[in-house]
């Protein structure tokens, strides 16, 4: 699931990766990253600055029988927003 959030934020960042920060075992898994990555082509309106981001993200994934049944994503929108204008 963190892959489809990750292939989601390429178009805009085609350099963008995950840094994994941790997780709690249990029905319900919390992970907290950064997505760094350059802003190299246009994504939601705003042309390729090339600038670097870190944008901090929480994935939290819900587990039934060992698979993932449901995923919720956060994202620092208005963060990744300040540094995509400057």
């Amino acid at each position: 699931m963190e892959r489809a959030a990750v292939r989601r934020a390429r178009p805009g960042a085609r350099d963008v990766r995950p840094a994994r920060r941790g997780s709690e075992p249990d029905d319900v898994a919390a992970v907290h990253a950064t997505l760094h990555g350059t802003h190299r082509a246009p994504w939601q309106g705003l042309a390729p600055t090339g600038r670097t981001i870190a944008v901090e993200h929480m994935f939290f994934f819900r587990f039934t029988e060992e698979r993932i049944t449901d995923v919720w994503e956060m994202l620092d929108r208005p963060a990744m927003t300040a540094q995509l204008q400057g």
